[in-house]
């Protein structure tokens, strides 16, 4: 698959940029600790192909909102985020809804580099991804259904140039646990129980790694661009699941954030 081997072409890339922006700063640690939450808007595009689906091309706009609070200090990073989306999916003459939960995604690290002008974090993330996709002429209603709960590492680095403060974040998963629909042998199903969606979506859980789904999150953000405090960002993210029915699901974003609580750093 094309956006697979892309996104695996997209990680390599960072990676290098990474070891190049780092490769000769020493590590003298400062003495600086802060926190900061923020609310955040993302308009988004994605694009989603499900087998189950019949191998349709389904795409069109999000948007999410979202919160995120992060720690740093001389001894390491913590992260959490949450985020709720809905939008259109347009596919054809078809057209349905796209909705996605994040509940959890929350991130640990340490400091590899912390200087006046780079610091690198290094750590691991754990995240639980929900997305729902309802096509109301599409098989009488079928609801589809992808939950993603995943585990792997995180990179954070933050680069000062010429007093602008960018940072960059690399996560990709090593191992998760995935929940797709069966198939779509009750192609008559009405049924939108808010209990009957829930147990669903968490039903025939399979556990793997790369070979089973891969979980890709790149951002580029340009931080604190005013004394409010306030960002701006895009992110790039991909969700693959590749046993039976496989699915390739690519989020484009801009998300504007606000601090809320905190310090502006």
């Amino acid at each position: 698959m094309i956006i697979a081997r892309w996104t695996y072409g997209l990680v390599s890339l960072v990676l290098i940029f990474l070891i190049c922006c780092t490769s000769d700063i020493s590590a003298q640690r400062r003495k600086r600790s802060y926190s900061s939450s923020s609310i955040y808007l993302e308009p988004q595009f994605f694009i989603l192909k499900d087998e189950n689906i019949f191998g349709h091309v389904f795409m069109g706009p999000n948007f999410s909102l979202g919160y995120n609070q992060i720690k740093q200090s001389i001894y390491g990073f913590s992260r959490y985020e949450a985020a709720i989306a809905a939008g259109a999916a347009i596919g054809g003459e078809t057209m349905g809804v796209n909705l996605h939960f994040k509940p959890l995604d929350l991130a640990g690290g340490w400091p590899l580099v912390d200087d006046d002008d780079v610091s690198l974090y290094l750590g691991a993330y754990v995240s639980m991804n929900y997305y729902l996709q309802i096509f109301t002429e599409l098989e009488s209603g079928h609801i589809f259904w992808f939950t993603f709960i995943d585990a792997g590492p995180r990179l954070i680095l933050d680069k000062n140039f010429k007093k602008q403060k960018l940072r960059f974040q690399l996560a990709n998963s090593v191992i998760g646990l995935a929940s797709r629909p069966d198939g779509l042998e009750d192609t008559y199903y009405h049924d939108l129980h808010a209990f009957d969606i829930i147990s669903n979506m968490h039903s025939n859980l399979q556990a793997g790694s790369l070979n089973l789904l891969n979980h890709t999150d790149f951002e580029v953000e340009w931080r604190h661009m005013n004394k409010m405090g306030s960002s701006i960002a895009y992110r790039l993210e991909y969700f693959g699941f590749y046993s039976g029915a496989r699915l390739d699901y690519l989020v484009n974003s801009i998300s504007i954030r606000l601090i809320v609580g905190g310090e502006a750093k």
